[in-house]
């Protein structure tokens, strides 16, 4: 498999990965509401949910493996550990 391939498919398994969660365990492949702004709180409700486990789980992946290090100086933070460590270094990046 060529390399564009390789990426093409790569990329498609992901949209496809996510299309699957998103109705098999959030709601979408049985809507029982009707009219389009109805269908689209429901299903962005969903996404919302899924986009949120991610997050979660990515938190919690990156607190395991590596101390809280401030993102400035390098230091380990002493006041913050674990997951509130993450969330500091997260603002500190959006500011």
């Amino acid at each position: 498999m060529a390399p564009h391939e390789a990426a093409q498919y790569r990329e498609r398994s992901v949209a496809e990965r996510f299309n699957s969660r998103l109705k098999e365990d959030f709601g979408a492949g049985n809507v029982m509401v009707r009219g389009a702004e109805k269908v689209r709180l429901h299903l962005m409700s969903g996404v919302i949910a899924l986009f949120a486990g991610q997050l979660l789980k990515l938190i919690s992946e990156q607190t395991r493996r590596k101390k809280a290090t401030h993102r400035t100086t390098g230091q380990v933070c002493p006041k913050f550990d674990g997951n509130s460590a993450l969330v500091h270094n997260i603002i500190i990046v959006y500011r």
